[in-house]
This record gives C-alpha cells, structure tokens and sequence, in this order.
C-alpha cells in the first residue's frame, strides 16, 4: 500500500475505510541519526466535513497512522518537563485516556514541505522540527508531539489497516 501512497499527488482523492479524503499536501522528513537515515512522508487530507487529518507512512517502518488535528500537548497530559525527561531517559510512559503511552524515540528532523521524497532526497533547504513519538502496547495508537521553533504541537494517531486505504496507482 506504501508504494501507492507514493504515487499520490495534491488533488487526487484517496479514501480511508470508505471515507474519500482530498490530498491537500504532500510532506516529505527525513531524520539523519546513530541508527542511520530514515525517511517518512506526511499526506495532508481533507474529509467531505472539511475535517482536516494526516496520513503518515514510510517505507522503511511498519505501520501507516492517521493523524488528527493538533492539540497543546498538555491537552494529552504532557508537559515541557516531561518531554525532557523522555529525552534523557529515552524511556517511560504517560497514561492518556484510560491507555498507557511509552516513550518509541525522539529526534531532529527536517521538513521538506509541498515535496513527495522522490523530490526531497539530497534537498538540503528544509525545516527542522524536533519530535516525540509515543506508542500504546499494541501499537495501533500513537501520540505523537512536534515542536517547529516556537510552536509545540501534539498529535493522536490510530494505525490503519493497509486494506482499508484506496489509493491511486501510480504510472
């Protein structure tokens, strides 16, 4: 399902569990650390609602998340002391709505935006974010938290079923 994902454009219309999402933006990240260079890509969709999500995947990780709209990361129970501690602890968890979250990994990125990877690799002009990702114990919900300079942001996530997302083939 991956490779289709790769293949959509802004514009073209996917859809999640039946539900047509628009693609509005496509996102590229790359983060170059001890364990080598790992790149993912972001879709920005809109729903019939106007509900805006974000559909997350790589090709080097299990697991495609979608994400909601983002919060105040203290509206999921984390705080700035907290995420340092994960920092450099590299472990732990927070309980959020009735699930416990462990702590996955953190670390740099940069934001290549408005580009697909095949446009991002070996670009050197993006924007760096630092991110935590949290897990529950199954994995199939993520809160994942962004900080871009001044702005911190959190986001819920819910793993999808590969089935479940109808994508445009490429050429």
């Amino acid at each position: 399902m991956s490779s289709s994902l790769a293949a959509v454009r802004p514009g073209d219309s996917i859809s999640l569990n039946g539900v047509p999402h628009r693609v509005e933006q496509i996102d590229s990240y790359c983060e170059d650390s001890e364990q080598g260079v790992f790149w993912w890509c972001e879709l920005k969709l809109s729903g019939e609602d106007g509900a805006v999500s974000y559909l997350e995947w790589s090709e080097q990780k299990p697991g495609i998340y979608l994400y909601g709209t983002p919060g105040d990361p203290e509206s999921v129970g984390l705080d700035g002391n907290m995420l340092a501690d994960f920092d450099e602890e590299e472990e732990g968890s927070f309980s959020y709505d009735g699930r416990t979250y462990y702590y996955d990994d953190s670390g740099e990125a940069v934001c290549f935006e408005g580009r697909a990877l095949t446009e991002a690799y070996g670009a050197e002009d993006g924007e760096a974010c630092y991110y935590w990702d949290f897990y529950d114990e199954s994995r199939q919900f993520c809160i994942s938290v962004e900080q871009w300079e001044s702005e911190i942001d959190a986001y819920f996530g819910v793993r999808l079923d590969p089935a479940a997302i109808e994508a445009p083939e490429g050429d």
